[in-house]
C-alpha cells in the first residue's frame, strides 16, 4: 500500500469519525444524527452506535439491532444506485436522489412502526429535504415518550 493511498485511507476512517452532526443528551433521552458515509453511493453510518448513552437503550435496542435497521435503509439506497447503473441514468441524479429518500423514508416509517408494536421508545428520522443527498438519519431515544 502506498503512502498516498494509506493517508486517504486514514482521512476515510477519520471524516467517518467527525461526521457525527449532533448528539443531544438529556436525563434519560438523546438524539444522535448518524452521517452519510461518503462514497458512491453514499450510506448511513453502520459504525455508530450510543454506548454508554443509556443503559435501557443499549438493552433495548442492541448494537446489531440497529446496525440491521440502518443496513435496511441502505439496502433501499444501493437499489436506486444499482438502478442509476443499469439505466445510465446519471443526468438525472435529482430525480433519483428523491426516489433514494422516498425509498428510504418509507423503509425508516416500517422500521418506526416495528418499535412502537414492541413498545420500544426509539424513533428513526430523516432531516428535512426533497432530496436524498443531504440527508442526515436521526435516531431518536426518548422513554418518556407515548409509544402507544
Amino acid at each position: 500500500m502506498s503512502l498516498k493511498s494509506a493517508l486517504e485511507e486514514i482521512d476515510k476512517s477519520l471524516l467517518l469519525e467527525l461526521r457525527i452532526v449532533h448528539l443531544q443528551r438529556r436525563a434519560y433521552s438523546f438524539d444522535l444524527a448518524l452521517p452519510l458515509q461518503l462514497g458512491t453511493p453514499n450510506f448511513f453510518s453502520t459504525q455508530h452506535y450510543p454506548a454508554g448513552l443509556s443503559p435501557d437503550f443499549e438493552m433495548c435496542v442492541p448494537r446489531a439491532s440497529l446496525q440491521m435497521a440502518i443496513g435496511r435503509l441502505n439496502d433501499e439506497i444501493a437499489v436506486v444506485d444499482e438502478l442509476r447503473k443499469r439505466l445510465y441514468l446519471n443526468c438525472y441524479g435529482w430525480m433519483l436522489s428523491i426516489l433514494a429518500r422516498k425509498r428510504v423514508q418509507s423503509v425508516v416509517d416500517k422500521q418506526n412502526l416495528e418499535w412502537r408494536l414492541a413498545n420500544i421508545p426509539c424513533f428513526l428520522c430523516l432531516s428535512p429535504g426533497w432530496g436524498f443527498s443531504h440527508s442526515t438519519l436521526y435516531v431518536q431515544w426518548d422513554p418518556d415518550r407515548d409509544v402507544i
